[in-house]
């Protein structure tokens, strides 16, 4: 509960750019940190919804595409694993897309479950209020990267910017890449042995993260 200074080394940050941006000192530019500000991030509300019953589908991921449906995706825990939920019970993790602030994100949980509730009864899999045990909603400030129009014009002059003799900067927020977790992983593998093989070189970290990012980009 009290701030505190840490020295080190080197910093792997995969805190939001717009955030790493503000409070690195001494400060960037003032055109630097303009470019951060732009970099926006769409925010989710996740309704977590317990059925009554072992299982409702065999599928991790439901994408909800069609235009009847206001949340976008439906997750079962349960089949990633069958230990993270309890025999006779399984959990749906719907997902609620949003801006910070707006009507849906200062919506109350019980409105949020309600539509929650609609789309998932709109799919035809079945599902019915009444087999509904419990259910909370958590809320995600900052989940997807959003890429608008000349998006890079703002992005590379940040990453170039935070990319500082000992600064690796990693991760979905902080490279501003709507990366899965598998990518995270890799990146973090990669992030460990750049600095075992170059020691602290951010601006090598920085070239290396460029044609990561391109690949993404090109769906490679």
């Amino acid at each position: 509960g009290t701030p505190r200074r840490v020295e080190g080394d080197g910093v792997v940050t995969t805190l939001p750019l717009p955030a790493l941006v503000s409070m690195m000192q001494p400060a960037l530019p003032a055109d630097v940190i303009g470019h951060g500000q732009r970099l926006r991030y769409r925010s989710m509300r996740l309704i977590n919804i317990v059925l009554d019953r072992d299982r409702l589908t065999d599928f991790h991921w439901v994408y909800l595409s069609d235009r009847k449906f206001r949340c976008n995706r439906m997750s079962e825990q349960k089949n990633v694993s069958g230990d993270m939920v309890p025999a006779g019970k399984t959990v749906l993790v719907v997902e609620l897309s949003c801006w910070k602030d707006d009507e849906m994100w200062n919506a109350t949980d019980e409105q949020v479950f309600d539509l929650a509730m609609r789309d998932l009864v709109n799919t035809e899999l079945g599902i019915e209020k009444s087999e509904v045990s419990d259910y909370w909603v958590t809320p995600l400030a900052g989940a997807y990267p959003v890429y608008e129009l000349g998006i890079e014009d703002h992005l590379i002059p940040v990453l170039d910017a935070v990319s500082m003799a000992n600064v690796h900067t990693v991760g979905r927020h902080g490279l501003f890449l709507n990366n899965s977790m598998d990518d995270n992983v890799l990146l973090g593998i990669r992030a460990a042995d750049a600095i075992a093989e170059k020691g602290l070189d951010g601006r090598a970290w920085f070239k290396e993260m460029q044609a990561f990012s391109d690949l993404r980009f090109h769906g490679k």
